[in-house]
């Protein structure tokens, strides 16, 4: 795809989303694609989601000489207006009813100020001047949001060295739906509004319904949660464990591999725990981390019982 793309890998907990994603990252790299895996879940600390998202692109090109790499360089120094803006725009605390909203507190009381020490000019001309100062920062942080996306879709080509054989850079957005609500919103409005550019496509491993539910929570009940996501989400692709011959054959498989790690094949009895684990995890169709769990609490009682 020439545009850039937002695909959804969705699944539920314990259906090996980010085992595939991270294998799927292995085969990317081997063909020399440009890929970010980013775990979204141990970052949702951070005030801002653009800041997060910024930031592994700088990991990525980190070891880039930017001296002699100027589309690396230029991609750095304008992330970092922008990260400006958006701080300087999150520090205010409130924005009330003069001018229609538009200013701050802080203009506000400046505005005051103002009209204390000039009891003769029109209040209308200040208002004026104050409108005119919005409007142009405004314009300035346009450009600078505009100049960011530009010298984001250059830097694959940056990255690659080749610009005739440029692969897109692949950015893999995993444990989205276990951020806060706000949070993982806030990733999906930041690709689209400041990384959705040429040559750069995004992957998120997710539980749509998880998503959906944290729609509901920021937003309300009455909002339409399928149609907020898919103002972000260009495909969705299900993950799944259905009962079919290939996973019942890949669960006692997987039971037998964690049997082997845990070294529970020293007795008869752990043989037919393990035994008895693959029937049961074949019958209830239990994903791999179920399966995990079960075997790490079975080779804990194997070892306090002696």
């Amino acid at each position: 795809s020439d545009d850039p793309m937002v695909i959804a890998v969705d699944g539920k907990w314990g259906t090996g989303k980010t085992v595939f994603l991270k294998m799927w990252m292995g085969e990317l790299r081997k063909k020399k694609f440009p890929v970010i895996y980013f775990d979204a879940f141990e970052h949702d600390y951070l005030p801002d989601a653009f800041l997060a998202i910024a930031g592994q692109v700088f990991s990525l090109i980190e070891g880039l000489d930017f001296q002699d790499n100027p589309k690396a360089k230029k991609y750095i120094e304008r992330a970092i207006e922008v990260g400006k803006i958006i701080t300087r725009s999150s520090r205010k605390i409130a924005i009330k009813a003069v001018t229609l909203g538009a200013l701050s507190t802080d203009d506000q009381n400046k505005l005051m100020e103002e009209l204390g020490k000039n009891t003769s000019r029109e209040i209308s001309d200040i208002f004026d001047e104050q409108i005119d100062r919005i409007i142009t920062e405004q314009k300035e942080q346009r450009n600078s949001i505009n100049n960011f996306r530009k010298a984001l879709s250059e830097l694959p080509m940056s990255i690659e060295g080749d610009e005739n054989s440029c692969k897109p850079l692949i950015f893999i957005i995993d444990e989205l739906d276990r951020c806060r609500p706000t949070f993982a919103l806030e990733v999906l409005e930041r690709i689209k509004h400041f990384f959705s550019v040429p040559n750069v496509h995004f992957v998120l491993g997710c539980n749509l319904d998880q998503l959906r539910a944290a729609v509901s929570s920021v937003y309300g009940d009455r909002i339409d949660e399928i149609t907020y996501l898919q103002k972000f989400i260009h495909l969705s692709v299900p993950i799944s464990q259905k009962q079919t011959q290939n996973t019942t054959h890949s669960s006692k498989e997987y039971v037998l591999y964690i049997g082997s790690k845990l070294e529970l094949n020293k007795n008869h009895f752990s043989e037919s725990l393990v035994k008895s684990i693959s029937n049961y995890s074949t019958v209830l169709n239990l994903d791999f981390r179920t399966i995990e769990r079960i075997m790490t609490i079975a080779s804990i009682r194997l070892a306090i019982s002696g």
